[in-house]
């Protein structure tokens, strides 16, 4: 790499794909010697940012509707179990809604 005094950063050669072309390419570097990403991989890496955060939502509505649905049908569960009980208070003579 060649650093530029005067703007900390440096020019350097990079091995990688850019615009589906593989090869040796000079590249923009930061003081901390990171590729400074070009418009378009900015671009794309905020997209797919975007995309990983929606898919993150997605995936914790679906486990807040897995959950509602739980507790829903465990309601329901504790429902019956009332009613049978109360059911055999009534049967042998008790009153459930006095109690």
């Amino acid at each position: 790499r060649y650093d530029i005094a005067g703007i900390e950063m440096s020019l350097g050669l990079w091995q990688g794909k850019y615009q589906d072309v593989d090869r040796l390419w000079l590249r923009w570097f930061d003081k901390e010697g990171c590729i400074i990403p070009t418009p378009l991989e900015k671009e794309t890496k905020e997209k797919q940012a975007a995309l990983d955060s929606a898919e993150q939502q997605r995936q914790i509505a679906e486990q807040q509707r897995q959950i509602a649905e739980q507790q829903r049908q465990e309601k329901e569960i504790l429902a019956k179990h009332l009613e049978a009980i109360n059911e055999k208070l009534r049967a042998i003579g008790i009153d459930p809604s006095k109690l």
